[in-house]
């Protein structure tokens, strides 16, 4: 078993997935601002993905005909939630709608470019489940 200490908070996803050694990342990493949540969620064939914004980190998981938002954090403003939770969403629209309400665009007028992007970037890491022969015996 694979333990990680309750003491432990914004763990970037590359400090745990090495404790899952058949959780292998689908790809590469990756990036782009909040406003491209839709495409980027749409670039890459997916079933379950990390999302990370700094210091925030959301596991997504979908089948064929929902997604789910899974978020350890409480959100008593947006999901009337005092604890973890999961959301079902019928369409990759209604997803995305959520998520943008959870990241949303920091408008930042006074600063430069760079820095703006860099406080509204986030990650994916679509992940894949490898058995391997070890677990099939």
């Amino acid at each position: 078993q694979t333990y990680i200490s309750s003491t432990t908070q914004h763990t970037s996803p590359e400090e745990v997935l090495h404790l899952f050694p058949n959780l292998k990342l689908d790809g590469s990493i990756r990036q782009g601002v909040v406003s491209d949540f839709f495409p980027t969620l749409l670039s890459c064939e997916w079933k379950v993905a990390l999302l990370t914004k700094p210091p925030e980190t959301v596991l997504i998981c979908r089948n064929e005909q929902c997604f789910y938002l899974i978020d350890t954090h409480p959100r008593p403003n947006l999901f009337l939630t005092e604890q973890a939770y999961a959301i079902l969403h019928g369409s990759l629209h209604d997803l995305v709608a959520n998520l943008q309400q959870l990241f949303p665009a920091v408008e930042l007028p006074d600063v430069p470019e760079m820095m703006r992007l860099m406080y509204n970037s986030f990650d994916l890491y679509a992940l894949r489940y490898e058995t391997n022969q070890s677990d099939d015996k």
